[in-house]
């Protein structure tokens, strides 16, 4: 019964997913053509305005809307809610600060990998244009894209829904998978493995905490950190001192993510030595139990249903075409 109940749910999630690769299709392509339009009738700044604010809308909604969906077809179902508790570890600090070390410590790996398979990333030079300094009207809407939106509707999506629907079949299973659904979505080599160690550690925080909100902060400063990268290519007129000083703001990171890492891992050595004590949270009240977990073998088997099947290949498709292209 557990077995058949836990195929229905990935069956509805990788739906849920299908939906919000379609909804950011459909909504991007209508909004090529707004482009053409706004350009014919709008001058240059409020057109860009305009698209920016109408190209975070409609990114807001792709992955927003996958939820009341996933809620519809899960009518008398189980379903384990979002959680919106805000509640913080006591070591979220340090949690944090490693993931973000880490994460961009395996961004940097990622980047030397596939650097001479993959072609130049044009939507770079699209954000640095945005943040240039002859464009100072669009920082904030840049902000917006970069910053904020997808730190709440990405986590939102993969932590809050997918990550919590599937947390009570297996604590492993459940982060592992997620954040391998989480990194197929950008559909990219080029992010592929280091939105993987990001999706595990956020994935990590939300099974600690079991609240959306430590993930989603995390994910917002590593969101802020690549802000501040392309902000800083985009002022400093010397490439040469842009990339050293983007350089210095890596290796900083990174060090400090190292050490808190180390940190973390001595303290919990310390703590499982010691009497079993509540993992206390600053605020809120203790996670939930558990319900009885699948037997790891039967979860990883029965993770991929045929809508997750097909969620993978169409991200990986794409993925290839990048290469291609």
């Amino acid at each position: 019964m557990l077995e058949k109940e836990y195929r229905s749910l990935t069956l509805r999630l990788g739906l849920a997913l299908l939906l919000m690769l379609l909804l950011l299709q459909v909504l991007m392509t209508v909004l090529g053509f707004v482009q053409q339009l706004l350009e014919v009738y709008l001058i240059e700044k409020a057109a860009d305005i305009v698209y920016w604010s109408l190209y975070n809308l409609f990114y807001m909604l792709s992955y927003v809307l996958p939820i009341p969906f996933f809620i519809l077809i899960s009518e008398k179902k189980p379903r384990a809610p979002i959680r919106f508790d805000v509640r913080f570890l006591r070591r979220f600090v340090l949690m944090a600060s490693a993931s973000i070390g880490l994460t961009l410590a395996a961004g940097q790996i990622n980047s030397l990998l596939v650097a001479p398979f993959v072609g130049e990333d044009t939507g770079v030079d699209l954000i640095l244009d945005m943040v240039s300094p002859d464009k100072g009207y669009m920082v904030v809407p840049a902000f917006m894209m970069i910053v904020i939106i997808p730190a709440f509707c990405e986590e939102l999506l993969f932590r809050g829904l997918v990550l919590g629907s599937l947390l009570p079949y297996g604590k492993v299973v459940a982060i592992i998978g997620s954040s391998l659904l989480f990194a197929a979505m950008h559909q990219s080599w080029g992010q592929l493995l280091y939105t993987a160690v990001a999706g595990i550690f956020l994935g990590m925080l939300y099974a600690e905490s079991r609240s959306v909100w430590p993930s989603v902060l995390v994910h917002l400063l590593y969101n802020l950190l690549s802000f501040v990268q392309v902000f800083v290519y985009a002022r400093i007129p010397n490439e040469w001192a842009a990339g050293k000083a983007v350089l210095g703001i890596n290796l900083a990171v990174i060090g400090a993510g190292v050490v808190c890492a180390a940190i973390f891992m001595l303290l919990s050595g310390r703590r499982s030595k010691a009497p079993k004590q509540d993992e206390s949270v600053l605020a809120g009240s203790n996670p939930s139990a558990q319900i009885d977990e699948l037997p790891r073998g039967v979860a990883v088997r029965r993770f991929l249903s045929p809508s997750v099947t097909v969620y993978f290949v169409i991200c990986l498709l794409v993925a290839m075409g990048e290469m291609i292209v």
